[in-house]
């Protein structure tokens, strides 16, 4: 992570919020960034069929990109006007977990 690059203000405005879960999900990305964020397009597009629509465009900015739109949604606490956000379940499946694989009252 170059000084002055992404992660510094992503990093900086995750600290600053009071979620107590988006600094777990920003380690976790900043994490796999360091691991798999040198990755070239097209180094995700395995996968099959059934895989993710236009992965072949994917490459390693996928973590800061992701933390990135996690911060949109949340707020960026140091930079934004705006009120701080919260999770939500948009975009979750009103139906059970079961119909997903996934045996959790959450989903």
């Amino acid at each position: 992570m170059a000084p002055g690059g992404p992660w510094e203000r992503i990093i900086a405005n995750t600290v600053a919020n009071p979620d107590e879960h988006l600094p777990k999900a920003t380690r976790s990305l900043a994490t796999f960034a360091t691991c798999w964020g040198g990755r070239p397009a097209g180094y995700y597009a395995g996968g099959g069929e059934k895989g993710l629509e236009e992965r072949e465009v994917l490459d390693g900015t996928l973590f800061v990109r992701v933390a990135s739109l996690t911060l949109d949604r949340l707020g960026w606490a140091h930079e934004s006007g705006k009120g701080l956000g919260r999770w939500d379940h948009d975009g979750f499946p009103e139906s059970s977990g079961s119909d997903h694989g996934v045996d959790s009252p959450y989903l």
